[in-house]
């Protein structure tokens, strides 16, 4: 079967399948003490990322015509995804490069339990492992 194929509901569970072999492979719980710095995060995560996938988000002054441009180039897709319900822990930022996922920095969540050093939210994601080189 292709990807032209697919039905709605083949795309996905393949999307699923996909996220939850990434996560389970490469992700961890990241805890933060406020919302302030669960932002700096994702952007780092996100800025970090796209560079690395060849999108200098910097080089270009956040000049949204040549990053646009530069994502379509080099084949890289950012998608903001809200779910909710019982998809809400799908919520998430997802890069793709040539159509696989890469990158997935979950939503922050609103800890039931401060941690030890007053972390009140935290996210699950799968930065912090070393990216391959994906042509």
């Amino acid at each position: 079967m292709s990807d032209n194929d697919l039905t709605l509901e083949g795309m996905k569970i393949r999307d699923v399948d996909n996220l939850k072999h990434v996560l389970k492979s490469r992700s961890r719980r990241h805890y933060f003490r406020n919302m302030t710095d669960v932002g700096s995060f994702m952007n780092m995560v996100l800025f970090d990322t796209l560079k690395k996938l060849g999108v200098d988000v910097v080089k270009f002054n956040m000049n949204p015509e040549q990053i646009d441009k530069s994502l379509d180039d080099n084949k890289v897709k950012v998608e903001n995804r809200p779910y909710t319900g019982k998809d809400e822990w799908r919520s998430g930022l997802y890069i793709y490069k040539a159509g696989e996922i890469v990158e997935f920095i979950g939503h922050p969540k609103e800890s039931e339990i401060v941690g030890p050093l007053g972390e009140r939210y935290s996210l699950m994601s799968t930065y912090g492992y070393r990216l391959k080189s994906v042509k």
